[in-house]
């Protein structure tokens, strides 16, 4: 672990010394697991800075789950997770199939809910980046957080965002007809607005 630990840390460093590391909620007890391999039984927060160093906590989430879970489907499905003219062609055309893209709607809810729990717990106060905020202008979002953690890029150094956003017609014909495969019918909504 602490060799594995080391060449993170190398792999994923900056010039500058910044070391940036993504975790999925279902990744942070294995990974919490890890650190106390080599650093003891302590609180998360500590384990972290410990392995680390300083570190600033970033909460990247999306408000629209369903778009989420239709993103998520489509990726699975055809193995593409980016575009940006690396990615190989897909392994499989995605078909709609309203129950898996449920039960990513559910992943994505309990796992905003599991993150917003730890940092309570670890009273962690992150910095957000939520998605729909964030995608439309990448490099100007990246640029407004770097200036809030007060990190420095060396001057002439553009941010770039190759990636182009993957959603598409289908996308949104998906995310209509789920909305509206889902919807309660009129009488029960007014029921539940009491």
């Amino acid at each position: 672990p602490a060799a594995y630990l080391v060449a993170a840390i190398t792999a994923g460093q900056s010039p500058n010394g910044t070391c940036g590391l993504r975790l999925q909620i279902p990744s942070l007890a294995p990974f919490l697991v890890e650190l106390r391999t080599l650093f003891g039984t302590k609180p998360d927060q500590e384990l972290i800075t410990l392995a680390l160093g300083p570190a600033h906590f970033l909460w990247v989430r999306r408000r629209d789950t369903v778009a989420q879970a239709v993103s998520r489907l489509k990726a699975e499905t055809s193995q593409v997770w980016h575009q940006d003219g690396t990615e190989a062609p897909p392994l499989a055309i995605p078909t709609y199939d309203a129950a898996k893209i449920a039960a990513f709607v559910t992943d994505a809810t309990e796992g905003n809910q599991a993150w917003a729990s730890w940092f309570a717990a670890q009273h962690i106060f992150p910095h957000q980046l939520v998605y729909e905020d964030f995608a439309p202008n990448p490099a100007r979002s990246v640029a407004g957080l770097l200036r809030r953690l007060n990190i420095a890029l060396p001057k002439g150094t553009r941010i770039e965002a190759p990636n182009c956003r993957m959603a598409d017609a289908t996308s949104a014909a998906w995310i209509a007809r789920f909305q509206a495969e889902t919807a309660l019918p009129r009488e029960i909504q007014n029921l539940t607005d009491c």
